[in-house]
């Protein structure tokens, strides 16, 4: 048990209150005493006898009160010696105490002096610290403030300063309000609340800047405390919204004129409303008419698709009158065709009649009475006819009975016409009277129409086939003529080629004797030929070697007829680079511009379109051989749709007129003597382009050169 120095205080204080508790009583008992004694006195004094009843009196109080302060005395001593006890053991325990506080102590002072050790250094790093936080808050990218208690500051950072126009001023040590000197009081008192300890905040204020300016701003102040965990300052964060808070105006005084945009054109929009109601009613009735003629167009739509799939008119019909009672919600629809010789229009086709109306009905194509009625009237007068009320139509007396009890209310007829003439009628019918509108009859008579044209396509098919297979029997007759001609040809050609073959063979060994001799004359007896017998020589030399070089160009074009053709992709730009590399190598002499279009490819044989090439680039070489600045071009055009390629020269030309005769074998438009050659080349590419199913002519100007085209499939 603890006896604190509280419990002993307290335990003091009673004994001392029973002190007084025990002299007040004696001193009552003792002046009561003293008042009777005075009394009995004072009654003997004053009246001059004493009563025995008197004394009697007075010895019993005085009994009585000797007694009672025997027994107060007896217990104040037992309660005295009871607290003493109590004091003596409270103050043993206490002590014992005492000791233990006194080893706690000394163990307390011990980690105390560690934990002063241990202060030193936090003071030391809080200092480090605040110097770190001094620089945090100059370079934070935030509008922040550190003050003291008295308001001086301790650190701004570089944003504070921008957004207050402060400049570089050191703020250190100055009073917040000798800076802002328009600070209001009410922000004053916010900085003692904070100072209290409050955290404050305020996402909108005004400002009013002594320079008659008004900023806006977000700030929040918060205490900051010292090591002690007192309020050492507070620190001001601040936000300049002002450009926002300008836009927020704009945004409300749009706000409050879209308000009142919006009551006005509330109250116009419930008079549009009252007129949309109107309108509404009216769309919905077209709504309607839409639904029922979009019903008719895909009608008319499946109609179409059945015509161009079936070609025959029966099975035509019968599609078309389920088409329309399936997709065009029509009660029931039949196709009736005319006969020529009753004018009776009986039934083809029809859909719908479950309970056999058509079975016993007779409509005549006359005017008579059967004939009437909307089918016969379309069928006789070749135009649309219409019922709309069947049971109050007169037209319609002979059918009204059956008619109404099949639920028929309104129906119409279209003609069907073959050509010219109208050979039937299709007649649809509805439940409700007054059914068919002008967009629907107009439809309907669309379909008539198609119907019509079915007609007529189907009569014009069976023509077409029966055509076909006559031409059929034709071509398999032209067919076996076209073999039996081929034949032919392929013996000509071979008896061609034994000729050709035959020729060059025969022609050859009187030309070897012919040029063996002449250079035998030559070398052995010219000396004995004068200059006329030399020339005879040479031109007979010379003949000998245009007639070997005919005979081989003769048989070279006989081998393009019968060469194989293989095709792939051939860069055509690369062979003629080549070709006038060559060109160039064989007559280093010449300088001839040659300007070839990059990458022009096409899909032929590699050999002979080399061939084409060589031929068309050494012609256009040869004939700019005498001109000043010779240029040659090799490129495309496009004519109707399709690639042409060209080679263009500005060499020697031709007359215009003998274009149709360049591409005959041995055909040349000018004389040996100006340019040499046998005339085969361009019949050559002739044929090789004719083998690719391509083309070729020519173009030119006598003097100014010429271009040769070519084209190939």
């Amino acid at each position: 048990m603890h006896f604190s120095l509280n419990d002993r205080n307290i335990f003091i204080n009673k004994l001392k209150t029973i002190k007084r508790y025990r002299l007040l009583l004696l001193s009552v008992i003792s002046s009561i005493i003293l008042t009777e004694i005075i009394d009995a006195l004072s009654s003997v004094f004053f009246h001059g006898k004493i009563t025995y009843d008197y004394i009697i009196t007075g010895a019993l109080i005085a009994l009585i009160v000797s007694l009672i302060i025997a027994y107060l005395l007896i217990r104040t001593q037992k309660e005295l010696k009871k607290a003493h006890n109590e004091l003596e053991r409270r103050v043993e325990e206490r002590t014992i105490a005492l000791l233990n506080l006194n080893d706690q102590l000394t163990i307390e002072i011990e980690l105390r002096k560690k934990a002063e050790i241990v202060l030193l250094r936090e003071v030391s790093a809080r200092k480090q610290s605040q110097e770190h936080l001094r620089l945090f808050i100059e370079h934070a990218p935030a509008s922040l403030a550190m003050f003291d208690c008295e308001m001086r500051y301790l650190s701004v950072s570089h944003r504070w300063l921008n957004d207050y126009n402060l400049g570089e001023r050191d703020l250190r040590g100055l009073s917040h309000y000798e800076v802002f000197p328009e600070m209001p009081e009410r922000w004053k008192a916010i900085h003692c609340r904070a100072l209290d300890g409050e955290v404050m905040r305020n996402d909108n204020d005004r400002f009013d800047r002594a320079d008659g300016s008004v900023q806006w701003l977000w700030w929040e102040v918060r205490p900051w405390y010292d090591a002690a965990g007192d309020v050492a300052g507070i620190v001001v964060f601040t936000e300049d919204i002002t450009d926002r808070k300008q836009a927020e105006e704009v945004l409300q005084r749009a706000h409050d004129e879209l308000e009142l945009q919006v009551i006005q054109r509330t109250s116009e929009l419930s008079v549009i409303n009252e007129e949309l109601l109107v309108q509404l009613e009216e769309r919905k009735r077209a709504e309607d008419r839409i639904s029922r003629l979009n019903r008719l167009y895909s009608v008319l739509s499946k109609v179409n698709e059945t015509i161009v799939r079936i070609h025959d008119s029966k099975e035509l019909f019968d599609q078309v009158c389920r088409i329309a009672v399936e997709d065009g919600l029509f009660k029931m629809a039949w196709i009736g065709l005319i006969d020529p010789d009753s004018r009776i229009v009986k039934p083809t086709a029809g859909y719908g009649d479950t309970d056999g109306y058509l079975n016993s009905m007779k409509v005549y194509a006359a005017d008579v009475p059967e004939g009437k009625g909307p089918t016969g009237t379309a069928c006789f007068e070749g135009k649309y006819s219409i019922s709309s009320d069947i049971e109050n139509d007169p037209r319609m007396l002979l059918w009204r009975e059956k008619a109404l009890r099949h639920g028929l209310r309104s129906s119409s007829a279209f003609p069907i016409h073959a050509g010219s003439s109208v050979i039937g009628a299709l007649t649809v019918y509805s439940g409700k009277s007054y059914f068919f509108t002008d967009e629907e009859i107009q439809l309907l008579t669309s379909l008539a129409a198609d119907i019509s044209f079915a007609i007529d396509f189907i009569a014009t098919e069976k023509k077409r086939l029966a055509a076909e297979e006559s031409l059929r029997i034709i071509n398999e007759e032209l067919e076996q003529r076209i073999a039996i001609r081929t034949a032919d040809l392929e013996a000509a050609n071979r008896e061609l080629e034994s000729f050709i073959y035959s020729v060059s063979h025969d022609l050859r060994a009187p030309l070897r004797h012919i040029s063996g001799f002449a250079d035998l004359v030559m070398k052995n007896i010219a000396d004995m030929l004068d200059e006329r017998g030399k020339r005879y020589l040479s031109i007979i030399h010379n003949g000998t070697e245009k007639m070997s070089r005919l005979i081989d160009d003769l048989l070279h074009l006989s081998r393009l007829s019968r060469q194989e053709i293989q095709k792939r992709e051939v860069n055509m730009s690369t062979i003629a680079a080549s070709i006038v590399n060559a060109l160039r190598e064989a007559h280093p002499g010449r300088s001839v511009e040659v300007d070839i279009k990059e990458d022009l490819t096409v899909f032929a044989d590699p050999g002979l379109i080399e061939i084409v090439l060589s031929n068309l680039l050494g012609n256009a070489w040869k004939f700019t051989g005498n001109t000043e600045l010779p240029r040659i071009e090799f490129g495309t055009i496009e004519q109707d749709g399709k690639i042409t390629y060209y080679f263009r020269d500005n060499g020697a030309g031709f007359n215009q007129e003998y274009a149709g005769k360049m591409f005959w074998p041995f055909r040349r438009l000018h004389s040996e003597t100006e340019f040499e050659g046998t005339g085969i080349g361009l019949a050559i590419v002739d044929r090789i382009i004719s083998r690719h199913g391509g083309k070729a002519w020519a173009e030119g100007i006598e003097g100014k050169g010429a271009t040769i085209y070519f084209s190939l499939t």
